[in-house]
C-alpha cells in the first residue's frame, strides 16, 4: 500500500540482489494507465504490460510468456 508498481518491483529487485539471486522473479504490470511506454516498464523489469480491465487471454499469454523467459534463463536457452 501506498506504493506504484515502479517502486515495488525497485524494492523486490534489491532484495534480490541483496540476497545474490541468480535469476530475477518474472514481474508483469497490470495497469490502467495504457499511456505508460513498455520501454519506460522494461527499462524498470516488467517482462510484460497487460492493461486494465484484464483480458484474460491476454493475461495468460503474458504468464507464459515470463514462464518461458524463466525457463530460458534457467537452461541458458533462448525462446526466440
Amino acid at each position: 500500500p501506498g506504493e506504484d508498481g515502479f517502486e515495488a518491483l525497485r524494492r523486490i529487485r534489491s532484495l534480490e540482489m541483496a540476497c545474490g539471486a541468480e535469476r530475477y522473479i518474472p514481474a508483469l504490470a497490470l495497469t490502467a494507465f495504457t499511456q505508460v511506454e513498455r520501454e519506460r516498464l522494461r527499462a524498470a523489469g516488467f517482462l510484460e504490460r497487460v492493461d486494465k480491465p484484464v483480458d484474460a487471454d491476454k493475461l495468460v499469454s503474458a504468464i507464459r510468456l515470463a514462464v518461458k523467459d524463466r525457463q530460458a534463463l534457467k537452461t541458458g536457452t533462448d525462446h526466440v
